[in-house]
């Protein structure tokens, strides 16, 4: 979301909730206030902050540090900058974004028109064409405000940025139409933490959400388990998915894959 001229962006502003008891806010001075906890979200330089900042953590290589060095790592420009970057000079990363692209608007092209559609986290925006073509309202979100502002510098003409932590989504249940989340799960090893996502998703989703995610039964997976080598913390199973995705209400209608040969990325089209 912005903050146009000063005020809040009424075009999305009703869809909120505090993101710790998910209650409603109010707008006042700049900043975000929640009815209930009282907690206060600034606007930053037009984004609002719904993420609490930096915290030091000791190294934990398989625990929540993990996830908290990957997060903020390109919290700079000049590294948000550089890493998106890199997906222009690869000719790996150029195709597997193509492919990617390719993925996520087959499986919008069932949606139909959205009236909102989150894209969490956004990165620099590789996503975001196919997606701002399919909403009236692309919500860029993301931990790290300087991929939010790369992703709003397409200036697609229907974005709104705003910063948050996908495991505690600042929305009102099933507010938005659907949400697409891409490589976010392959850098979180905690089981229940990968469970969080999938479910703060589906709340806030009233339609469908598109989800990437690391194979655990790939036939690399297994390759590697042939090799005994340990298989990525990270990596969830189709079952785990489709357990979580119905416990939320919801049903896995698709499984796309990045490639043909033996991958372990793939995306689920949850419906509900």
């Amino acid at each position: 979301m912005s903050v146009v001229n000063g005020n809040p962006d009424d075009s999305v502003t009703a869809l909120l909730a505090c993101p710790k008891c998910k209650t409603d806010l109010f707008y006042e001075n700049s900043c975000y206030r929640c009815s209930s906890c009282g907690n206060g979200y600034p606007v930053v330089n037009e984004i609002p902050q719904f993420a609490m900042a930096q915290e030091n953590y000791q190294e934990d290589p398989d625990g929540i540090a993990f996830r908290k060095r990957y997060e903020w790592q390109y919290n700079d420009i000049r590294d948000a900058a550089k890493y998106d970057e890199s997906f222009r000079k690869s000719r790996r990363k150029r195709q597997r974004t193509s492919r990617e692209l390719s993925i996520v608007e087959a499986m919008l092209s069932r949606q139909g028109k959205c009236r909102t559609i989150l894209d969490v986290p956004c990165g620099g925006g590789r996503l975001s064409g196919p997606i701002s073509n399919k909403t009236q309202v692309l919500i860029e979100a993301d931990i790290s405000p300087a991929q939010i502002h790369l992703a709003l510098s397409q200036n697609l003409g229907n974005q709104r940025g705003m910063m948050i932590s996908a495991l505690a989504l600042p929305f009102e249940n099933e507010a938005l139409d659907g949400s697409v989340c891409a490589r976010l799960s392959h850098h979180l090893p905690d089981p229940a933490e990968r469970e969080l996502l999938i479910s703060e998703l589906m709340r806030v989703s009233s339609r469908f959400c598109i989800f990437s995610f690391t194979d655990r039964d790939s036939i690399q997976s297994f390759g590697r388990k042939l090799r005994g080598k340990k298989l990525n913390p990270c990596s969830m199973s189709v079952d785990e998915i489709s357990s979580v995705v119905k416990v939320n209400g919801g049903k896995v209608d698709d499984i796309m894959t990045v490639s043909s040969i033996g991958p372990r990325h793939r995306w689920a089209l949850i419906s509900k």
